[in-house]
């Protein structure tokens, strides 16, 4: 698809959705990680735990907020 779309004069940008291997944050220029696109050049694959530190530090950006009887809003979701 990417040489479909640089044959035909676009920009073709590539998307890991929801990575889970090296390969595919290597073959990519952003990911999709929950909500949140990172560019895939920050993603430090060295480490063993890198798609768990990725997830958590996505997670770790949230803020929900709670209704009164101590349910996370949905719109926090």
């Amino acid at each position: 698809m990417r040489d479909i779309v640089a044959k035909e004069g676009g920009i073709p940008s590539r998307l890991a959705l929801f990575p889970k291997s090296k390969l595919s944050v290597q073959n990519s220029e952003l990911a999709l990680v929950l909500d949140t696109i990172i560019e895939s050049e920050t993603i430090n694959t060295e480490n063993p735990s890198w798609a768990t530190d990725l997830y958590r530090s996505v997670l770790a950006l949230r803020q929900p907020s709670f209704t009164s009887n101590g349910r996370v809003n949905s719109s926090d979701v």
